[in-house]
């Protein structure tokens, strides 16, 4: 498995650890998300700006983009940020925290961008929030592994 496709599974790992960050938990889903589903995260890697190592270094530097897209039904009662707000906040909770994450071998760094919210993803009423995450890590420079 490439270092970034294990990067995707160790953040799917993370989220679905137990306890959920909530019942369903997705790596690069394409559909909406059931009608009868209230809570859903979906991982969407972007791309992977690999560098040269150093001479002698056999790993190569990635820099990889990671979407969170964390979805939640709302009502006209509810504003879509705070529909999806808790969900956000054990999304981040979950990656600041998790050792599956953080203590993985070629690990280095994460750093989170601008939060965007979709707030009627799909007509339906269901809000998207994206946490955009970049991850720093290393991979061998012969395999990408």
């Amino acid at each position: 498995m490439s270092a970034i496709a294990s990067l995707v599974t160790a953040i799917e790992s993370a989220l679905t650890a137990s306890p959920a960050v909530c019942p369903v938990v997705t790596c690069a889903r394409l559909r909406p998300i059931a009608a009868e589903t209230a809570l859903a995260v979906n991982i969407r890697p972007g791309p992977t700006d690999p560098t040269q190592p150093m001479f002698g270094d056999p790993r190569m530097h990635l820099v990889t983009s990671v979407a969170i897209e964390c979805y939640a039904r709302t009502t006209s009662a509810t504003r879509f940020d705070v529909a999806v707000d808790g969900l956000l906040l054990a999304v981040f909770a979950r990656l600041q925290s998790s050792a599956l994450l953080h203590q993985r071998e070629g690990f280095s760094a994460l750093e989170f961008g601008p939060i965007d919210y979709d707030p009627d993803t799909h007509g339906d009423q269901t809000v998207c929030l994206t946490l955009p995450v970049s991850i720093t890590h290393y991979a061998t420079t012969q395999t990408l592994e």
